[in-house]
This record gives C-alpha cells, structure tokens and sequence, in this order.
C-alpha cells in the first residue's frame, strides 16, 4: 500500500497493535492520530491507547470511529462502544468527545469521537 501524498500531512504505515513495530518508526511527537474502524480488532485495547497517547504531542488528538453498542463477532471481536473508549483514555488523555454517529451499512450504529493528550507532561 502506497502512502498517501497530501502537502503538511505526513503518513506512516505500520502496525499499531505491535509495539515493536511502532518503536521502530521513531516518530516526532504527533498532531493526531485516526484509528478509523481499527481499534475493534485489537485484544489488548488499553496498551495500545496508552502507546498512542505517549506519542501525541501536547493537546494532540485520536479520533476514533467505531461501532456503539455491538456485542462481539467475528466482525467485531472486541467492541468499543463509547463508553468503553472512556475507559480506555482514561488517565492517558482526557474524556473523550463525540462528534458525529451515523447508521452503519452493517446494521447499528457507528461513532466518531476524538480524545485530546493533556497541554502540560503527566505527573
């Protein structure tokens, strides 16, 4: 897969979900990070949002789209409904905000919402 071209606006491929993997791209603290229908498929959800979160840059954002209120599938192995997002931030960035939910093709509903990295360095 090519990487997408657009002026200010770097991409980088790599497996989210393998730390190794992330490590190994050494990026600069990021402006935001979209997690579009991914993060459902990840078993260990709350390691992988902690390592997202570290790589943020103050005030930086992840935007999360994802299914509300789905029960586990093949499709969806580990569901994350909004207020298990919640969770999932928790700690690492704050509350997160949805801004937009639409019906899905696949049958309920879908979510975006977006969870910014604190200004100031954690304690």
């Amino acid at each position: 897969m090519a990487a997408l071209r657009v002026p200010g606006i770097s991409t980088h491929l790599a497996d989210f979900a393998d730390a190794d993997a992330w490590r190994a791209l050494a990026l600069p603290p990021l402006d935001g990070i979209l997690l579009a229908n991914a993060l459902h498929f990840v078993r260990d959800q709350r390691a992988v949002v902690a390592r997202l979160a570290e790589a943020l840059a103050p005030n930086g954002r992840l935007v999360v789209v994802e299914y509300e209120g789905r029960a586990p599938s093949r499709w969806v192995p580990y569901p994350v409904g909004l207020d298990r997002l919640g969770e999932l931030v928790s700690g690492a960035l704050t509350a997160p905000v949805r801004v937009a939910t639409r019906r899905s093709a696949y049958g309920g509903t879908m979510y975006a919402a977006w969870a910014e990295a604190r200004s100031s360095p954690r304690c």
